[in-house]
């Protein structure tokens, strides 16, 4: 895969935090006060806390491993074009 940006991965790191805080603030506006949860309440929230972090790196990958694919595409038909130019 290509060496992917510093800043790319640090704005999706900050896109993470923000996606975390999201969710948390939604909970707490939706939901009844913590204090009143059960455990499960909170293991799930826990998760989904944990998942909404990941998704943004997830599309940073997922769009890395696209771009890596057009660029080899492209690798692969120049080369392919100078091998047509070669035979002629």
């Amino acid at each position: 895969m290509a060496k992917q940006s510093e800043g790319v991965r640090r704005i999706f790191f900050l896109m993470s935090i923000v996606a975390v805080i999201g969710w948390i603030v939604f909970v707490w506006i939706i939901a009844k006060p913590f204090s009143e949860w059960s455990g499960d309440i909170w293991a799930i929230a826990i998760g989904a806390a944990i998942v909404a972090f990941f998704v943004p790196q997830l599309i940073r990958v997922a769009a890395y491993w696209i771009k890596d694919g057009f660029e080899k595409d492209s690798a692969r038909k120049a080369a392919q074009g100078r091998e047509d130019s070669e035979n002629k």
